[in-house]
């Protein structure tokens, strides 16, 4: 059978693509590709890993191809082969020929159609089991895969122990939306239940300020002042106690722009690539300027990520008796705010390594310390910025100074499109 040269080109071309995608294929370990014009071909590789003479088993009409270079190509043992099926083509009679060449056909056809069900099956399988279903093909997410490839394979020169595979998160903005801030929303209810009990509160600070801000842009620009509101909205009360209010804040709470239950807004793309690197033994951490407290709720449910694996900012406790039992004490002071230069201390201070793969996203340049801590070691390091740039689906929103977008640039960070680079964001199932 013969067919269009074009066509088959764009055949090989994707099959070697479709290979290559494949998340079991490390494409930096492929030594070499052999196409082959008419049959089969085999690039034999040494122990050492060389490369050694290539063996091609051709069709005869390859030979008034080969003729005016075939001198000085005898030796190559594909020609060889050539040869001696050249030979025995000469010596059989026409009727035994044109019995083997339907025979031959025949069996190239069955194999043929097999190997087209088995391509079929490969192309299911890998489809099926994208680590990154939700991002697009592009120069991110190969890069991604890239360095989780060149990291977990032993042979590799870039070979990370498993012990050594950290990788860290920023949570608002990276891992759900930070507009509004949704840990201000707990703070706005918290407030308006106190506001039930004594009419009084709502003319003093903070709450006059919080409660009649509609438009739930009160944390821009003051992040400290955020935190403090916080630990004020969640103190004088029994750990436990806040465990209560913020459980049942996640179970009935609706975003007030995305319509989505909160529990329900983590971004699908970096939900997938947390899981992607656990899969690979990375251990997964979260690293926010957000109360500690607040993530470590949803941290297990929404992201896979266990409370003990959060770090972020906290407010002052004491272990007391209340009651006549011993509890843990909420107080209304601001402890550790983990953020911007902070992180990387915390990060130090929780964890005790250096991680090898962080993200964070454009706002504040809050993440550029880490992301440069991140990439101060010996090992190889991988960093993510999430550019908010698709309106559409989620919010725009740039930062003033762009330092983020700047240090990304000058330090060869990777930086996220959230609008060309993610198919969907939001997994509402």
């Amino acid at each position: 059978m013969q067919s269009n040269a074009d066509t088959w080109w764009e055949i090989v071309c994707i099959g070697i693509r479709i290979v290559l995608d494949h998340p079991d294929v490390h494409p930096r370990a492929i030594r070499a590709i052999g196409v082959c014009g008419f049959m089969h071909t085999l690039v034999a590789i040494d122990g050492a890993g060389l490369l050694q003479t290539a063996i091609i088993v051709v069709q005869y009409r390859f030979w008034q191809f080969s003729t005016p270079i075939s001198s000085s190509l005898v030796r190559n043992p594909g020609f060889v082969l050539h040869s001696l099926k050249y030979r025995f083509k000469m010596r059989i009679s026409e009727e035994k020929r044109k019995n083997f060449y339907k025979i031959t056909t025949l069996f190239v056809l069955t194999i043929g159609f097999i190997s087209y069900l088995f391509s079929q099956n490969l192309v299911a399988q890998a489809l099926k089991i994208d680590p990154l279903p939700s991002w697009n093909q592009g120069m991110t997410k190969t890069s991604i895969i890239e360095f989780v490839t060149r990291v977990t394979i032993k042979d590799s020169p870039e070979f990370v122990p498993k012990e050594d595979r950290i990788a860290v998160f920023d949570h608002d903005g990276t891992l759900w939306p930070e507009e509004p801030f949704i840990q201000m929303m707990f703070v706005e209810e918290r407030l308006k239940s106190m506001v039930k009990t004594d009419v009084s509160l709502r003319e003093k600070q903070p709450f006059k300020t919080v409660l009649e801000d509609n438009k739930h842009d009160f944390d821009s620009d003051k992040k400290e002042t955020t935190m403090s509101l916080f630990a004020f909205a969640s103190a004088n009360m029994t750990e436990n106690q806040y465990k209560t209010e913020a459980k049942a804040f996640f179970a009935q709470g609706i975003h007030p722009t995305l319509n989505l239950h909160y529990t329900k807004v983590a971004y699908q793309p970096m939900v997938e690539l947390m899981e992607y690197l656990r899969n690979n033994d990375f251990q997964t951490w979260i690293c926010s300027r957000g109360a500690i407290d607040f993530i470590r709720i949803i941290s297990q449910e929404m992201y896979g990520i266990s409370p003990q694996q959060v770090i972020g900012s906290s407010t002052t406790k004491e272990f007391l008796e209340n009651d006549g039992k011993a509890v843990i004490w909420r107080k209304d002071e601001l402890d550790l705010f983990s953020d911007q230069l902070m992180k990387p201390v915390y990060i130090d201070l929780f964890i005790g390594k250096q991680p090898l793969f962080v993200a964070g996203n454009v706002r504040s340049e809050g993440d550029i310390g880490m992301l440069t801590f991140s990439q101060m070691q010996d090992n190889p390091s991988f960093q993510l910025l999430i550019n908010h740039d698709d309106e559409q689906r989620e919010f725009a929103y740039s930062e003033p100074g762009n330092g983020s977008l700047n240090a990304a640039q000058k330090n060869s960070w990777q930086v996220v499109s959230m609008k060309n680079d993610w198919k969907l964001i939001f997994n509402s199932k």
